[in-house]
């Protein structure tokens, strides 16, 4: 059984946490992200994100709407992800 786990976590795809990205109300940041397949937040209602027309799918708009603190997690397309805390 330990033999399957070790298998399982390096196999596993790795997850890079960055650094975070403080917001105020109001403010709007872009974050580029090369081979974005999708991306989630952790808190509705905090932040808003989109990915902008005319950026190959490759930048989050990310807008403070509150000013409290959430996570971005982000699935890139050569299998790794990313997390970031928004503040």
């Amino acid at each position: 059984m330990m033999l399957l786990f070790l298998s399982f976590a390096l196999a596993s795809p790795a997850v890079q946490t960055r650094p975070p990205l403080e917001l105020t109300q109001g403010e709007q940041r872009i974050i580029r992200v090369k081979g974005l397949v999708k991306y989630s937040l952790g808190t509705p209602g905090l932040v808003r994100a989109t990915v902008p027309p005319n950026r190959d799918h490759e930048a989050i708009l990310i807008k403070g709407l509150k000013p409290r603190s959430t996570d971005l997690w982000v699935w890139k397309s050569d299998g790794e992800s990313e997390v970031r805390t928004l503040l």
